[in-house]
């Protein structure tokens, strides 16, 4: 199983990693994957998108991590709009961060709160999927133990956190 860490991000201008062994935080985790999954949480502005593209560059190359995907929220928000009746939110400008604001609310609103974060795990399970990242035991199919980070820009709600988690 990937471990999930989340990371609030405030005006962040440097990112250092430090990894022992066992955190104190996390314990000793038995996981069947070197997979990561780590959630960003930050305000609007705080640098969440800059955090994100230093910290993949980061664990590429110098962690050795060969895949790092960068799955946006936003991008999920926008692809899924249309399922509670709202346009496909700007692209660009202050009007971007309202229409964004308010299709996920209404996404939340309608399908949970935990909705959104659903839309990532499914996009991580399609994406290992094509990789080739699972293996058939006993009928089973379980993640092969394969480096690749996925990082989440940006979670918004606890729920969107809680299932992560769970999952991960």
């Amino acid at each position: 199983m990937a471990r999930c860490v989340e990371l609030a991000v405030e005006n962040v201008t440097k990112i250092s990693i430090d990894t022992p062994e066992e955190p104190a935080e996390i314990g000793a985790i038995e996981r069947s994957t070197s997979e990561l999954v780590i959630g960003l949480v930050g305000a609007v502005g705080a640098g969440v998108s800059t955090t994100a593209k230093e910290l993949a560059t980061l664990l590429s190359r110098d962690y050795g991590y060969g895949e790092v995907t960068i799955v946006k929220i936003s991008d999920i928000i926008r692809a899924n709009a249309e399922k509670v009746l709202v346009d496909v939110p700007a692209t660009d400008g202050s009007k971007r961060i309202l229409d964004l604001q308010k299709a996920g609310t209404k996404l939340r609103d309608k399908f949970g709160d935990d909705y959104l974060a659903g839309k990532v795990i499914e996009e991580i399970g399609i994406s290992r999927h094509s990789a080739g990242g699972y293996e058939k035991t006993q009928g089973a199919s379980l993640p092969k133990p394969i480096r690749r980070v996925t990082i989440i820009d940006s979670l918004k709600h606890q729920e969107e956190s809680r299932i992560l988690r769970e999952t991960y």
